[in-house]
């Protein structure tokens, strides 16, 4: 059974596992420093999980609920448990959650291998 864990704060004892895997699947370019990240915690619309499976850490979903839309911003899975479907698992979960507004999840251009990989689990 999929857990997911709210971040509100980073004194959150879930914080630790989720921003550190934050940081390593995202470049420096693509994501938050930590300051940015603790403001945009306090906001109602924006959402930070880590998510569990039977108490192990599989990965991160961080996303906005707007009022016309929910928008995906980053989803990782860890290092060890990629390629085993968890991405589209969580995805198809996520979209099961709320089907009363669209979602919308950004991708960059698929250049690079990793960046091919991101949006393959699709």
């Amino acid at each position: 059974m999929i857990n997911y864990k709210q971040l509100k704060t980073i004194t959150n004892p879930f914080f630790e596992k989720a921003w550190q895997l934050y940081n390593n699947a995202f470049p420096e370019n693509e994501r938050r420093n930590l300051n940015g990240q603790i403001h945009i915690l306090k906001l109602k619309a924006y959402h930070c999980e880590s998510i569990y499976i039977e108490n192990k850490h599989i990965g991160i979903l961080f996303w906005w609920n707007f009022e016309t839309l929910r928008y995906i911003e980053h989803i990782a899975i860890v290092p060890e448990l990629q390629n085993k479907g968890l991405g589209n698992i969580i995805i198809n979960h996520f979209l099961n959650q709320d089907q009363s507004k669209p979602t919308l999840l950004e991708v960059e251009p698929s250049i690079t291998n990793i960046q091919k990989r991101r949006i393959s689990f699709l």
